[in-house]
């Protein structure tokens, strides 16, 4: 082979070890490409991974608090019902309450009873624990959201509760023993914060064991009950009846304000249930007589002097039976809890 030839061979040895690095530079940029890629899209997909987790253990929280909430309410509405059974107010927060308030708490103790089941079997379940972890975020945002919602109606509803518990409530008057002031079905506002003093219309929870009521005609039958009258007499005080007119402490005391002038006529051309000054009262069970109205018990009276059953006939009221004061009317033709 001549010189010519070892040269030229030389050049395409050259040639060809060039082309193959370069060639291999270029597959080297194309895996870094890949390889970076590759990192990117796994970074991507443990973002979206972390951010799901984020959003499914959140809405799971949601859900759970909601569970809770529900929980919460019933054991409230049930112990503000039991103190209003104590306060002797049961009637009116029950009644007060209408039915389609009922069925809401009704179904605030279904969803609660529901769902302390199905946290305890969570709780103890693996396979229950993966079925609900395994629902679509989609599903469990539409049980928060329905949860969400209905759970509005029963915290309104021990909103409501706690009024009529501790703050007012609202009644019906039943007959006519308060008229003119008060009239058969007129609708009146209950307040039981403020304090009891003479004139003041008042709500009285007549009872078997705190009044005298046993020589009325199926007086088992008719109560407990809720009277609706005016306090004449309080603590301390010696009252008379006589002929329409009152006399407190030896004062004659003027009634103009609340009875009808027609009424007061009459009164004094009819004599009819006159309250001669003794009180009776009945005490640990025991009926008792005094002059002057004891301490924690009040004498009342109806407006309509002539049919009412009141102080005159059943005795002094307790302050512990008096629910509250009657601070004004409402509208008349009412469906509520009566109060005679």
């Amino acid at each position: 082979m001549s010189e010519d030839d070892d040269l030229k061979t030389l050049d395409e040895q050259e040639n060809s070890t060039s082309d193959l690095e370069c060639l291999d530079g270029i597959s080297s940029d194309e895996l870094l490409k890949q390889e970076l890629e590759a990192k990117i899209k796994r970074q991507e997909e443990l973002i979206r991974e972390d951010e799901e987790f984020k959003k499914n253990f959140k809405i799971e929280t949601k859900i759970l608090i909601r569970m809770l909430a529900f929980i919460l309410c019933s054991f409230i509405y049930i112990t503000i019902y039991v103190i209003s059974i104590s306060r002797g107010a049961q009637d009116i927060q029950t009644k007060v309450i209408n039915s389609f308030v009922k069925i809401i708490m009704y179904i605030c103790f279904g969803i609660s009873f529901l769902s302390i089941i199905a946290l305890i079997i969570y709780r103890i379940s693996d396979k229950i624990k993966k079925a609900f972890n395994s629902l679509s975020f989609k599903i469990k945002n539409y049980i928060f959201n329905g949860l969400d919602w209905f759970l509005l109606l029963p915290i309104c509803t021990i909103i409501a509760s706690i009024c009529f518990c501790f703050l007012f409530t609202i009644g019906s008057v039943d007959g006519s023993s308060m008229y003119p002031t008060y009239s058969d079905e007129d609708t009146v506002f209950i307040s039981y914060l403020d304090n009891l003093d003479r004139g003041d219309p008042i709500v009285a929870y007549i009872t078997v064991e705190n009044n005298i009521v046993e020589d009325l005609p199926n007086y088992k039958s008719i109560y407990p009950e809720y009277y609706i009258k005016r306090i004449i007499g309080v603590p301390g005080d010696k009252i008379t009846w006589i002929n329409g007119v009152l006399v407190v402490n030896d004062e004659v005391f003027d009634e103009s304000s609340y009875l009808a002038e027609s009424q007061i006529e009459y009164f004094k051309n009819h004599p009819v249930n006159n309250f001669n000054g003794t009180f009776k009262y009945k005490k640990n069970g025991v009926i008792e007589t005094t002059t002057v109205v004891p301490d924690d018990y009040y004498f009342v009276m109806g407006d309509n002097r002539v049919n009412s059953r009141d102080s005159r006939m059943i005795g002094l009221i307790p302050k512990k039976n008096i629910i509250g004061v009657v601070k004004f009317k409402l509208s008349s033709k009412a469906n509520m809890v009566g109060i005679v």
